[in-house]
Parts: structure tokens; sequence; C-alpha cells
């Protein structure tokens, strides 16, 4: 410990503006942690390869560089040309939108969940609950920059975030903060293609752990709403159970009234 003190002392000394990170490779203890933290006041503290990437995407927020401006898809040219040769924001499917948001919240018991549609630099959430209530609900968004949803697309895989509090990435995102969002966990919407143009996300006020079931049926719901707005016929079909239900639904409420 002395001499890591001696080498600490040494870099601050010469590079006052520095930023110094803590490995303790495969040590998970929190009192080895809270130890080095109080001795040497590293900007961060990791064990793993994962903590000092999210570490290095923390100070580099600090210092007001976005990491997530340079995130970009390996496919982005093509994956943009299906999102918008879709055309996924009529009208018309903002029902279709609400449908999944409100079963997705129904099958994970949780307040909010969103669509997100990821363009160049705007990311789409038609008919978002977490939307600005002065925003159209189907021209809902956030910058790119500021959306989870732009990481997974970036790693091409679901994204779950257990505890947003301790993932430097997000912990001071201004939509999740002003939401009190603890826990995201999103799945791609990907085509036939291959091409991730967004994600279904449920999104909790509470810590939250996903079990492999609950990510089975999220991916489900997710296939299912993509095979939906990728064809004009599973559309029409979805717009007919939807007035159906929604009619079932006002049969049922007349005949409580009467």
């Amino acid at each position: 410990m002395a001499q890591i003190r001696l080498l600490n002392h040494r870099i601050r000394k010469r590079l006052p503006n520095i930023k110094i990170i803590f490995a303790t490779w495969g040590n998970l203890s929190d009192e080895l942690r809270d130890e080095i933290q109080n001795r040497f006041q590293p900007d961060a503290v990791v064990s793993t390869v994962n903590e000092l990437m999210l570490g290095i995407d923390a100070l580099m927020l600090q210092q007001g560089k976005n990491p997530a401006r340079g995130l970009l898809a390996e496919n982005e040219p093509e994956r943009l040309a299906a999102l918008h040769e879709l055309q996924l924001l009529q009208p018309e499917t903002l029902m279709i939108y609400q449908q999944y948001i409100e079963e997705a919240c129904q099958a994970f018991n949780v307040k909010y969940a969103q669509i997100s549609l990821v363009d160049e630099t705007w990311v789409n959430t038609p008919a978002s609950p977490l939307a600005d209530e002065n925003q159209n609900p189907i021209e809902a968004g956030i910058p790119r920059e500021e959306s989870i949803c732009t990481h997974l697309v970036h790693q091409n895989e679901a994204l779950i975030i257990e505890d947003i509090d301790r993932d430097p990435r997000f912990k001071h995102n201004p939509e999740l903060n002003r939401n009190k969002i603890k826990s995201y966990a999103g799945v791609p919407l990907r085509t036939k293609q291959g091409l991730v143009l967004g994600s279904l996300c449920i999104l909790d006020k509470q810590v939250r752990q996903m079990s492999e079931e609950d990510l089975v049926l999220l991916n489900q719901l997710a296939d299912d709403l993509i095979q939906t707005l990728t064809s004009d016929k599973a559309q029409t079909q979805k717009l007919e159970e939807i007035a159906k239900l929604q009619q079932a639904q006002g049969e049922s409420l007349q005949d409580v009234l009467s």
C-alpha cells in the first residue's frame, strides 16, 4: 500500500488534471473498494473490465464528452435506410404502439414500457408514457445521445440494467432522473434481415432483476411487434383486434353501468 500511495502522489503531482482509476481485478470486496477510495481518493475503483469501461464512460461524461454520440451500429447506413423505408410513425400506428406498451406493462407489472425507434440523431418513442405531455404522442422522442436504447442498438443485443444508480453511464440521465427510473430492461426490435431498428423496454421505479423467463417473454413481445410493424397485413389485423377489444371493453362497461 505504501508503494501505491507514493506512486499515486507522484502521478498527481506531475499530472494534476489526470484521472486515475484503480483496478482490483477479481476482488469484489466492498471493504477493499472503500479502503482504496479512502486512502488514495481515485476517480473510480473497479474490479472487472466491464466496470472499467463504464468508469471511463462516466469520466468522459463529467468532462462534457458524451461517448453515446459515437455509438453507431456496424450496419448503420443499412439500418437507417430500413427504418426510413418502413415509415413507422404514421398516425394510424399509434394504437398499435399503445397496445404493445399496455401489454408489456401488464405482463411485467410495471408502470412504464417504451418502444424506441433509433434514428440518426433522434430516438422516436411513440405513445411513450414518459413523453412530455405537450408532445404529440406519435412524435414523442428524445435526443439519441440521451437514450439508453442507443447503447442497445450499438451492442446489438438485450441490455439489462438492474440498478441504474450503479451504472455511471445513466445515473445522471435527465429523462430517467425526472421519472425516478431505477431499472431498465430492453430487447432489440430486429427485422428478418437482422437490422436492429430500436427496442422494446420496460422501466421500473424500483431495482429489478430479470429472470431468463422474463427475458424470453420480452423478446417474444418484441418479435411480435416488429412482425406487425413490418407487414401491412399484420398491421391491419392488429388494428382490427384492437378495435374488437375496445368494443368488448365498452360493452362490458355498459353492462356494469346499466
